[in-house]
């Protein structure tokens, strides 16, 4: 299974589960709220998803047999992580707009075969 398709697989459990990370909750509006109103949170929540996509290049680099810098393994990284990042976003759009998650489950879940499918 390619690094993508492991990615995406992984988030379409995670919605299943509604486990957080997936952002399809009912209760994520409020905790999105508090970070949306602070400088410090939202750049934490970035370093974040910088570190994500660092982990993800040393795993994919460690499963090539090549460095993390391997400009391929960069690509392959940042691909994935803006896969996920515009799945997760696109998402807490919707709930910050008022929809619910059980609502919005079924397009969600399809959207993120959709957008993870792209990466090939």
């Amino acid at each position: 299974m390619s690094p993508a398709a492991a990615v995406g697989a992984l988030m379409v459990r995670l919605l299943d589960e509604r486990h957080p990370f997936a952002g399809l909750r009912d209760s994520l509006p409020a905790f999105w709220n508090v970070v949306l109103a602070s400088a410090a949170l939202r750049a934490r929540a970035r370093e974040l998803v910088d570190d994500a996509q660092a982990l993800l290049a040393r795993l994919i680099a460690a499963d090539e047999g090549v460095t993390p810098d391997d400009p391929d393994v960069q690509l392959a990284a940042a691909l994935i992580t803006a896969t996920l990042r515009t799945c997760v976003l696109t998402t807490g759009r919707r709930m910050m707009a008022g929809e619910k998650a059980d609502d919005i489950y079924p397009d969600v879940r399809a959207f993120v075969g959709r957008a993870f499918a792209r990466l090939g």
